[in-house]
């Protein structure tokens, strides 16, 4: 990582992952790697995920409003129901509103920001 006043440059290689949630018996699950804010507080935050493939994300709720970019790879998010979807690629971005369940489906291997 680069260090200047004013800017932080990260490299991939200084990227550090850590698992959210439980790993599956081969090694899979969710993972992020923090840019800056704290995952474990209320505030702003924003970090990189990354999901191994097939891993399903259950419907749940996130208390703020977040935007999403997928990096690489394709990424299914549900719109009202599992049987209104479309696949999303690298480049293609989403608003989530608080307080809405949402579910998704990562597979293959992506990566996106948040």
């Amino acid at each position: 990582m680069a260090e200047k006043p004013g800017t932080i440059v990260a490299y991939p290689e200084d990227l550090k992952w850590e698992a959210v949630g439980p790993l599956d018996e081969n090694g899979k699950g969710i993972f992020v790697s923090l840019l800056y804010g704290d995952l474990k507080t209320k505030g702003p935050a924003n970090f990189l995920m990354k999901y191994s493939t097939g891993v399903k994300a259950p419907p749940h709720i996130h208390s703020g409003d977040y935007y999403a970019v997928v990096v690489s790879g394709k990424f299914r998010h549900f719109l009202q129901s599992e049987a209104e979807y479309k696949d999303l690629t690298a480049g293609a971005t989403w608003f989530q509103k608080g307080n809405v369940v949402q579910s998704s489906d990562r597979f293959v291997p992506i990566r996106f920001a948040r």
